[in-house]
């Protein structure tokens, strides 16, 4: 048994390669215009985010920062308008008792409480 193609077999196998050469270089001009197109695409998307996207992005992340700021500068206020003040009066409302019981009329006061009878010594002078 010989291995040999026959002339009619041997043509049509090269009339096929010649087919799949010819076929394989338009898929690769076919892939290269995708390749390009896609190029063009990336760019054009790139130049729309730069144009739109990215500037109304950065309007939204101020408009937050903005009103953030906006939000704690008043709660501050609030904070300075009412807290601040009652604890400020209620230290000076300690300091000022602080120095009244230092005051040695008011300890003579709370010893002469102690005792059954008040002496006259306690009693403020006319």
């Amino acid at each position: 048994m010989s291995l040999e193609l026959t002339r009619k077999r041997a043509k049509e196998i090269k009339k096929l390669r010649k087919q799949a050469d010819k076929l394989w270089a338009e898929q690769r001009v076919v892939s290269q215009h995708a390749a390009q197109i896609a190029r063009e695409a990336r760019d054009q998307a790139r130049a729309y985010g730069a144009e739109s996207l990215i500037p109304t992005a950065e309007r939204y992340v101020h408009r937050g920062v903005d009103l953030g700021r906006d939000r704690l500068s008043r709660a501050s206020r609030g904070w300075n308008a009412s807290v601040v003040p009652v604890i400020a009066s209620g230290l000076g409302s300690v300091a000022a008792m602080a120095q009244v019981a230092k005051d040695d009329r008011v300890k003579r006061s709370r010893t002469c409480a102690a005792t059954p009878r008040c002496p006259s010594s306690c009693r403020p002078s006319p």
